[in-house]
Protein backbone atom coordinates (compact mmCIF):
# COMPACT_ATOMS: atom_id res chain seq x y z
CA UNK A 1 0.00 0.00 0.00
CA UNK A 2 1.56 2.88 -0.61
CA UNK A 3 1.96 6.42 1.59
CA UNK A 4 -1.14 8.11 0.32
CA UNK A 5 -3.51 5.26 0.77
CA UNK A 6 -2.07 4.69 4.35
CA UNK A 7 -2.26 8.62 5.34
CA UNK A 8 -5.97 8.23 4.03
CA UNK A 9 -6.71 4.77 6.06
CA UNK A 10 -5.64 6.66 9.06
CA UNK A 11 -7.98 9.33 8.40
CA UNK A 12 -10.96 7.08 7.63
CA UNK A 13 -10.93 7.10 4.24
CA UNK A 14 -10.43 3.72 2.08
CA UNK A 15 -10.33 3.72 -1.92
CA UNK A 16 -12.16 1.32 -3.73
CA UNK A 17 -10.18 -1.69 -5.11
CA UNK A 18 -9.75 0.28 -8.60
CA UNK A 19 -10.77 3.62 -9.25
CA UNK A 20 -10.50 4.68 -12.99
CA UNK A 21 -8.80 8.43 -13.41
CA UNK A 22 -8.22 10.69 -16.23
CA UNK A 23 -5.88 13.18 -16.35
CA UNK A 24 -6.26 16.87 -18.21
CA UNK A 25 -3.39 18.99 -18.89
CA UNK A 26 -0.41 17.30 -19.65
CA UNK A 27 2.23 19.84 -20.19
CA UNK A 28 5.40 19.59 -17.72
CA UNK A 29 3.52 19.52 -14.36
CA UNK A 30 0.80 17.08 -15.56
CA UNK A 31 3.06 14.65 -17.51
CA UNK A 32 5.24 14.11 -14.57
CA UNK A 33 2.79 13.81 -12.32
CA UNK A 34 1.66 10.81 -14.31
CA UNK A 35 4.83 9.56 -15.04
CA UNK A 36 5.69 9.68 -11.39
CA UNK A 37 3.05 9.65 -8.74
CA UNK A 38 -0.21 8.39 -10.73
CA UNK A 39 1.82 5.38 -12.33
CA UNK A 40 3.36 4.39 -8.77
CA UNK A 41 -0.20 4.15 -7.54
CA UNK A 42 -1.25 1.85 -10.41
CA UNK A 43 -0.47 -1.50 -8.29
CA UNK A 44 -2.78 0.27 -5.38
CA UNK A 45 -5.71 -0.02 -7.57
CA UNK A 46 -5.36 3.46 -9.39
CA UNK A 47 -5.75 3.14 -13.46
CA UNK A 48 -5.52 5.67 -16.02
CA UNK A 49 -8.35 5.54 -18.51
CA UNK A 50 -8.44 8.92 -20.18
CA UNK A 51 -5.91 11.38 -21.07
CA UNK A 52 -6.38 14.60 -22.06
CA UNK A 53 -4.25 18.04 -23.31
CA UNK A 54 -5.29 20.82 -25.62
CA UNK A 55 -2.44 20.04 -27.50
CA UNK A 56 -2.56 17.10 -29.61
CA UNK A 57 1.28 15.62 -29.35
CA UNK A 58 1.14 16.02 -25.60
CA UNK A 59 -2.43 13.71 -25.46
CA UNK A 60 -0.07 11.23 -27.51
CA UNK A 61 3.03 11.07 -25.49
CA UNK A 62 0.71 10.56 -22.15
CA UNK A 63 -1.05 7.67 -24.28
CA UNK A 64 1.92 6.56 -25.32
CA UNK A 65 3.66 6.12 -21.68
CA UNK A 66 0.19 4.52 -20.64
CA UNK A 67 0.48 2.23 -23.24
CA UNK A 68 4.29 1.41 -22.49
CA UNK A 69 3.68 0.87 -18.79
CA UNK A 70 0.68 -0.96 -18.59
CA UNK A 71 0.24 -2.46 -21.97
CA UNK A 72 -3.22 -0.70 -22.64
CA UNK A 73 -3.89 2.54 -24.33
CA UNK A 74 -6.24 4.91 -22.53
CA UNK A 75 -9.23 6.78 -24.39
CA UNK A 76 -7.45 10.12 -25.36
CA UNK A 77 -9.14 13.85 -26.37
CA UNK A 78 -8.25 16.95 -26.63
CA UNK A 79 -11.28 18.30 -25.22
CA UNK A 80 -11.45 18.46 -21.52
CA UNK A 81 -15.36 17.73 -21.56
CA UNK A 82 -14.96 14.98 -23.51
CA UNK A 83 -12.86 13.30 -20.67
CA UNK A 84 -15.63 14.84 -17.80
CA UNK A 85 -18.43 12.96 -19.78
CA UNK A 86 -17.00 9.52 -19.68
CA UNK A 87 -19.41 7.38 -17.23
CA UNK A 88 -15.78 5.07 -16.52
CA UNK A 89 -14.10 7.21 -15.05
CA UNK A 90 -14.38 7.98 -11.11
CA UNK A 91 -11.90 11.19 -10.58
CA UNK A 92 -9.55 13.49 -12.72
CA UNK A 93 -6.27 15.00 -11.93
CA UNK A 94 -6.09 18.19 -13.61
CA UNK A 95 -2.73 20.01 -13.74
Amino acid sequence: MSNILKLLAKKGIFVAKEAKIGVIGLGCRGYSLLTSSIFDLYEDGLKVVAVCDSYEDRTQKAADAVEEKFGYRPFTSCNYIDILNLDEVDAVFIA
